[in-house]
């Protein structure tokens, strides 16, 4: 079982939109797919499709070999899937530390905007505590200078731990 965290340094980064797309093309794959919906918006569902709880309150309606956990629960060691993705904003410091050290990876989603050159102390502190602790840019658009320039220099900064990155298309 492979467990995966995503997470964020601030709110609307990404974090569920990746969760259930990293999901869904797992499941794709056929490959059995736990998600752990740490927000307590509990909006994950919607991306599944799913509408009810089952009676030992995992999702299971929705898209075959995708079980949803609510905000809260965490995964047991009796837990059987594939690959365990879970969904952990950045209000959640309770549960950061335990999460995180249980995971294979943490992905840190870094949309790249002005705001998030002013968090590059924060990440390099992220990325410190830990070799599984990696990056991926959301909200690439060359065409912005802006975007363009704090692209460039997130890579630069960070190049070595970015697994991935995201364009923006407008």
């Amino acid at each position: 079982m492979i467990q995966i965290v995503v997470t964020a340094l601030k709110g609307g980064a990404g974090v569920s939109t990746l969760v259930s797309g990293l999901s869904q093309a797992a499941a794709a794959e056929a490959l059995d797919v736990l998600c752990i919906d740490h927000d307590d918006q509990d909006l994950l569902k919607y991306s599944f499709g799913m509408v009810g709880l089952a009676d030992d309150g995992e999702m299971r309606n929705g898209i075959p070999r995708i079980r949803l956990k609510g905000p809260g629960e965490r995964v047991s060691g009796a837990e059987t899937a594939d690959l365990v993705v879970i969904d952990l904003p950045r209000a959640r410091h309770d549960l950061s530390e335990l999460v995180f050290d249980q995971a294979d990876a943490v992905v840190l989603i870094v949309p790249v905007t002005a705001a998030s050159l002013a968090q590059a102390p924060a990440i390099k502190r992220f990325l410190a505590q830990g070799e599984n602790r990696f990056l991926l840019l959301n909200q690439l658009d060359p065409r912005v200078p802006l975007k363009k320039a704090a692209s460039a220099f997130l890579q630069a900064e960070f190049a070595d731990r970015i697994i991935g990155k995201i364009r923006q298309d407008g």
